[in-house]
């Protein structure tokens, strides 16, 4: 992107609907910096975020990868579910990810989406699609 952001640009944003940086499409500019985006997945409006809140308001804190030890010694690796996105997964289950490895679920955000904490760090998965 240039210097001076122009309408239809597309920018990085971090999006409350999807709860995550996604690319979206700047909507409005005052003052040569951007006021409103819209994300590119989800179609939400909102004002531009250029990165994610420390803390998402109403969300557990997400244990720090050097957790991971410890959450993951808590349970049976051996018993661990191949990970699918037809799947569903609940809280505290152990999942095993074709690229990520071994993983636990430690929240469900949304109807189809869970938080994975792997070795290397949390990602978002979809499930139950």
């Amino acid at each position: 992107m240039a210097d001076t952001p122009n309408i239809g640009d597309r920018i990085d944003s971090y999006c409350g609907r999807c709860k995550m940086m996604l690319a979206h499409t700047v909507e409005t500019i005052e003052g040569g910096k951007i006021k409103k985006c819209h994300c590119n997945t989800c179609g939400a409006q909102h004002a531009y975020r250029p990165k994610p809140p420390k803390r998402i308001p109403g969300m557990p804190a997400v244990p720090e990868p050097s957790d991971y030890d410890k959450l993951i010694k808590a349970q049976d690796a051996d018993k661990a579910k191949k990970y699918k996105t037809s799947d569903r997964f609940q809280p505290t289950e152990l999942i095993n990810h074709a690229t990520f490895g071994l993983g636990i679920v430690l929240t469900c955000k949304e109807s189809n989406k869970i938080e994975v904490l792997f070795q290397d760090g949390a990602k978002t998965l979809v499930h139950g699609r």
